[in-house]
């Protein structure tokens, strides 16, 4: 009879990665948002064609 073993992973460093990798973007995301409101003034902005 083979006994049921947890499988031994590397699950742990894999969600470490999947963090930093989702701080890094988030960040990204935050300083990209903050440097366009201080150059234009808006975050999102629609352009209009001038007439």
């Amino acid at each position: 009879m083979s006994s049921m073993r947890k499988p031994v992973s590397v699950s742990d460093l894999y969600t470490a990665i999947l963090a930093l990798a989702t701080g890094v973007v988030l960040t990204t995301a935050i300083f990209v948002a903050v440097k366009c409101h201080t150059d234009y003034g808006e975050i999102f902005t629609i352009f209009q064609s001038a007439r």
